[in-house]
């Protein structure tokens, strides 16, 4: 069963969105040889909640990723926290990616997961 994800919508009680922990200077990464204008990543996320990693790779999981500000390529450091017990808390990695064509209202999901 995939848990709710409570991002920066929700009311102020329940909101839980991935928070920014760095950033690359300027902004994003220009990946050397590719012919594109376009930056991709540069920013490092934490979140922690009772979504599973394969909660997170669920499509548009994270439904206000651009108004966070993500971008495909950025990373992910999550914790997912399945009780009180901390015998419950396994972490996370992986790069957030968008399918959405418009960088407006793009939702984004975890890729490339590497969980223990």
């Amino acid at each position: 069963m995939t848990a709710t994800y409570y991002g920066s919508t929700a009311t102020s009680t329940a909101a839980n969105p991935p928070l920014e922990v760095l950033s690359v200077i300027g902004g994003a990464i220009q990946y050397p040889g590719v012919l594109t204008t376009a930056s991709k990543g540069g920013k490092v996320w934490f979140y922690s909640s009772t979504n599973t990693p394969s909660d997170m790779a669920a499509a548009g999981v994270i439904a206000d990723g651009a108004h966070l500000g993500m971008k495909s390529g950025d990373v992910l450091i999550g914790v997912f926290n399945g009780g009180a017990a901390t015998t419950d808390c396994y972490p996370y990695l992986g790069t957030l990616h968008s399918t959405e064509s418009s960088l407006s209202t793009a939702a984004y999901n975890l890729t490339s997961n590497y969980s223990t």
